[in-house]
């Protein structure tokens, strides 16, 4: 708590009158703060599903767990609904935070690279389902 003079002053009758105001001071807690691996974690959805579309080939195998849908459907499922969600979330997280300098360019190659595996791979998969 900080006290801080005053000096009031009454234009109408001259008179002047000195008070003390306590101010308090709020400081912001750090739990509010964005952790420099926040941005890498969220755009670990997109960045896995691309490694693991290129390692689960052919894609046209039906899955074990949910038979009436194969492995193709389920990639454009998971790249059409969760991550442009993740996504837009690094890119928040990143336009929110205020650090600069190698952790800041790596985590835009990431936020960039993520839209563009994401835009790549359901186009990818409109063309296989379309034509």
């Amino acid at each position: 708590m900080i006290a801080v003079p005053f000096v009031i002053r009454d234009n109408q009758s001259g008179s002047v009158s000195s008070e003390v105001f306590k101010v308090t001071v709020s400081v912001k807690s750090d739990r509010l703060a964005v952790k420099a691996w926040a941005v890498p974690l969220w755009c670990l959805p997109c960045l896995l599903a691309f490694a693991l579309f290129f390692l689960s080939f052919p894609i046209d195998r039906k899955t074990p767990v949910w038979p009436h849908l194969n492995l193709a459907e389920l990639y454009s499922i998971w790249f059409l609904f969760v991550t442009p969600i993740t996504t837009l979330f690094a890119f928040i997280v990143l336009l929110r935070q205020r650090w600069m300098g190698p952790s800041s360019i790596l985590a835009w190659f990431l936020v960039i690279a993520s839209f563009i595996v994401n835009a790549l791979l359901l186009f990818g998969l409109y063309a296989a389902f379309a034509f």
